[in-house]
């Protein structure tokens, strides 16, 4: 699963969970709960994690990121589930 420039930062740095928003290509067949790799803009994996949909429903939030009625993004991976890679520092672009 590729992600923006905004994810990538938001991982690395603020330790953030991986959001909806953020996901800009998924690769691959996963079911929920799947360890999936999170890929940034320039293909390098920078971390990999649990994810809490199935490819489908992924592919879904991802298209309506942004259109959900109660303004709220969905969180793919949840941040305890998340392991960056090491050399995944805030200084690495």
């Amino acid at each position: 699963m590729s992600v923006n420039q905004g994810a990538r930062e938001a991982l690395v740095k603020g330790k953030a969970s991986l959001l909806s928003s953020g996901v800009i290509k998924v690769e691959g067949d996963f079911q929920t709960k799947d360890v999936v790799s999170i890929i940034d803009s320039e293909g390098r994996e920078l971390a990999r994690g649990l994810i809490n949909f199935g490819k489908r429903e992924t592919e879904e939030l991802i298209q309506h990121a942004g259109q959900n009625k109660s303004g709220r993004l969905q969180v793919l991976v949840t941040r305890n589930n998340i392991v960056l890679r090491s050399g995944n520092n805030e200084d690495s672009k």
